[in-house]
């Protein structure tokens, strides 16, 4: 069994291949957080990366809302 960091309920894990990405190794089951609005896991050597649907955002009536390349 597996617990990855930051969740409380373990999980399978392979016994397969680590995963070497942007500097870092990740077990075989292995999922992880590279940004607010995507995911990416380990599955036997290979990284597979997904977007996820950003939250809405709600500016207050004084706010504007201001998008960031990248």
């Amino acid at each position: 069994l597996l617990v990855p960091p930051g969740k409380c309920c373990p999980r399978c894990g392979g016994n397969g291949a680590s995963c070497s990405w942007q500097g870092g190794v990740y077990r075989d089951g292995e999922e992880w957080k590279p940004s607010i609005c995507s995911r990416c896991s380990c599955s036997n050597g290979k990284v597979q990366c997904w977007v996820v649907e950003c939250p809405q955002v709600a500016c207050r009536a004084h706010e504007n809302l201001v998008i960031q390349p990248g």
